[in-house]
């Protein structure tokens, strides 16, 4: 080959490059469908559903053996099978697997879908929920082990928050604690992020019948600390102050707006609104701050955005500008809003929370 076809082609490998790289850092690529809103017309717009992710390639990636060779990435990790747990860090979607007994990573930024699987005795058996602190350490609640596995910002195993017959289903860190729903023992232990140290148990006024727990199945805090608690077998959730003791319960067993049938996962805006998912409803209900039913989105029919068997909710306020190109004209996203299902095609589906313009 002459020295001209070799610089020739070294420039055009060199443009490939960059367009491959340009492509990596773009938005999630739009699809061709009529914007759906909720609530519905008449009524004006505040959320609208953007897109499901279940596998990389709903990320815009596209795979092959050339993109292999240049890039030397393998190849694309497995969809996931049935998730659970969902939360953001570092513009980041981290998902409990439950089947796969792993979480998969989905890399926005870079249109990568990895599987995070532990081994030794760092081995997942149940991840349920996880949840990162200040320092990027990673909290992840394994049911069947019985325990909090603790790693550190490089994903290192580094200790584990347990107790005799716990078995945990969700876990929450804010400040200088970690609150773990333990559904054997009917309450949210809370330990200190530093020490591990426990230091009580929710609820504190536990002679207070209204204050019980029984079967707490996830956590949320707001920007005041109080800790929300999404009691399945109650049909509620109960909120308590920072220093565990009850405030009130919202919502009651039923099947009609403001009650639930089977309240799973649970979150709370800036602003205070209350998201509440019900995964046998198979919606999301939102509340204001003084518990007020404000409107709920999803549904099980939903002509290819239906929520199956919902479980796992998530805030995210960093990662709007990805879904860009998926908003409607006219509508103006103040974040977006994940709810995982455990079931159909799609698997996390992603919302977005804002108003008409």
């Amino acid at each position: 080959m002459s020295a001209t076809n070799l610089l020739t082609g070294t420039n055009c490998l060199r443009v490939a490059m960059v367009a491959l790289a340009a492509g990596c850092s773009s938005p999630i690529p739009a699809k061709k469908s009529e914007p759906v809103f909720y609530p519905e017309p008449p009524a004006m717009p505040r959320v609208q559903y953007l897109t499901s992710i279940s596998s990389e390639s709903d990320l815009g990636r596209t795979h092959g053996k050339w993109l292999q060779f240049v890039v030397g990435e393998g190849p694309p990790a497995d969809p996931l099978v049935k998730p659970y747990g969902v939360t953001v860090h570092e513009n980041k979607i981290f998902v409990c697997d439950t089947v796969d007994r792993s979480i998969a990573i989905f890399n926005l930024a870079g249109k990568r879908m990895t599987r995070w699987i532990p081994r030794g005795e760092a081995k997942f058996q149940l991840p349920v929920g996880l949840d990162f602190d200040a320092d990027g350490r990673a909290f992840v609640a394994d049911a069947n082990r019985g325990a909090v596995l603790i790693f550190d910002h490089s994903r290192k195993f580094t200790n584990t928050l347990s107790e005799e017959g716990m078995k945990p289903a969700a876990v929450a860190v804010a400040q200088e604690r970690v609150y773990v729903a333990d559904v054997s023992h009917h309450n949210v232990a809370v330990f200190d992020r530093a020490s591990l140290h426990k230091l009580f148990t929710v609820p504190r006024d536990n002679d207070n019948p209204e204050a019980r727990l029984f079967t707490p199945t996830n956590l949320a805090l707001d920007s005041s600390n109080h800790l929300f608690v999404s009691d399945t077998g109650a049909f509620h959730i109960q909120e308590y102050d920072h220093d565990g003791r009850w405030l009130r319960n919202m919502g009651m067993e039923g099947d009609s707006p403001g009650q639930f049938a089977r309240p799973k996962g649970v979150a709370v805006d800036r602003a205070g609104r209350i998201y509440v998912v019900d995964a046998a409803a198979q919606v999301v209900q939102v509340f204001s701050p003084d518990g007020q039913l404000l409107m709920y989105f999803g549904g099980p029919d939903g002509g290819g955005h239906e929520l199956s068997l919902p479980a796992g909710i998530a805030i995210d306020y960093d990662n709007v500008e990805r879904f860009r190109p998926l908003i409607a004209p006219n509508f103006s996203v103040e974040y977006l809003v994940l709810v995982s299902s455990q079931y159909g095609d799609n698997k996390i589906n992603i919302y977005g929370f804002g108003h008409q313009q």
